[in-house]
């Protein structure tokens, strides 16, 4: 899927429909715990960054979500908390909300923006 949006609402504009209530859900629960966090897309995901370092992404893909993780001790950490998912070095993937456990996504997130200085 080619993605051309600049802003995360742009990013809405253009992922499968069926993908968007899913994205809206996980994106504002992570905004949550990033106040003051920009939102931008790049390489095709929805990316939140605090002063210029990029905390956590998210990106829709055919029938699969990622979670782009900077950090992959963070990655291997929480994987076994986060539901029926799967991981590579620094991504996270599930194929529905159903599958992604919502409150140790954002125990992942609240860790993720404590490493930022």
């Amino acid at each position: 899927m080619n993605i051309a949006a600049e802003t995360i609402n742009d990013y809405l504009k253009q992922i499968p429909a069926e993908t968007v209530a899913t994205v809206k859900k996980v994106l504002a629960r992570m905004k949550k715990h990033l106040p003051g966090a920009k939102g931008r897309v790049q390489w095709g995901i929805a990316i939140y960054s605090i002063n210029g370092k990029d905390v956590v992404g998210l990106a829709a893909r055919s029938k699969l979500y990622s979670l782009y993780v900077p950090h992959g001790e963070i990655v291997r950490k929480y994987v076994p908390r986060l539901g029926k998912v799967t991981a590579g070095k620094g991504c996270i993937r599930f194929r529905s909300l159903d599958d992604l456990n919502l409150a140790e996504l954002e125990h992942m997130v609240k860790e993720l923006k404590s490493r930022i200085r």
